[in-house]
């Protein structure tokens, strides 16, 4: 339970989403690579990843926590571009 200074809070999100065709790439290092740069870009943005996993090459579930003044759509829009930008062309997208 988290706490700021006039309440206190629990917001845990599980988030999913597949890649392009349900095509099978997210397998091997790119998986690797993949986990690695979403635990780190919820750090950057204030995020709490509580667990990531690639499911059948084709999809992702992340199970992460923020804020409540953080809307949802803005942590799916940051995690999705910015582990794409890094994982796949090496780039920081923000």
């Amino acid at each position: 339970m988290d706490k700021t200074r006039s309440c206190a809070f629990q917001a845990n999100y599980h988030l999913i989403w597949a890649t392009k065709y349900r095509r099978k790439v997210l397998v091997g290092s790119v998986e690797v690579r993949l986990l690695e740069v979403l635990k780190m870009i919820a750090e950057n943005h204030g995020y709490t990843l509580l667990t990531a996993r690639v499911h059948d090459g084709d999809h992702v579930h992340v199970f992460v926590s923020a804020k409540p003044k953080v809307c949802i759509p803005d942590i799916v829009c940051v995690l999705k571009s910015n582990s794409c930008a890094f994982a796949v062309f090496g780039v920081s997208a923000d």
